[in-house]
C-alpha cells in the first residue's frame, strides 16, 4: 500500500520537479549540460575494469570513507 502511494506521489510530483529544476537552471544553479544526471541519465560512458560506487551524504561521511578507499586501492591495484 505504501509503495503504491509513493509511486502515485512520484508521478504527480514530476511536473513540480521539472518546474523546480528549470527554475534552478534559469538562476544558474544547475549545469545545463548535466541536467539529465538528475534523472539518472549520464553522458559519460562507464569506465572499463572494476567499478566500486561509494555514497556519502555529508563531509564527515566522506572523510570517514578515506581509509576504506585506501584499502580498496591497495587490494585492487588495477582500479
Amino acid at each position: 500500500m505504501i509503495l503504491k502511494i509513493y509511486r502515485i506521489a512520484t508521478i504527480l510530483g514530476v511536473p513540480f520537479i521539472l518546474f523546480y529544476l528549470n527554475w534552478r537552471k534559469g538562476n544558474g544553479k544547475e549545469d545545463n549540460e548535466r541536467i539529465n544526471e538528475r534523472f539518472g541519465i549520464s553522458t559519460s560512458s562507464r569506465p572499463s575494469g572494476t567499478l566500486i560506487w561509494l555514497h556519502a551524504a555529508s563531509v564527515g561521511e566522506a572523510i570517514s570513507m578515506l581509509q576504506l578507499i585506501d584499502k580498496l586501492l591497495k587490494e585492487h591495484v588495477n582500479c
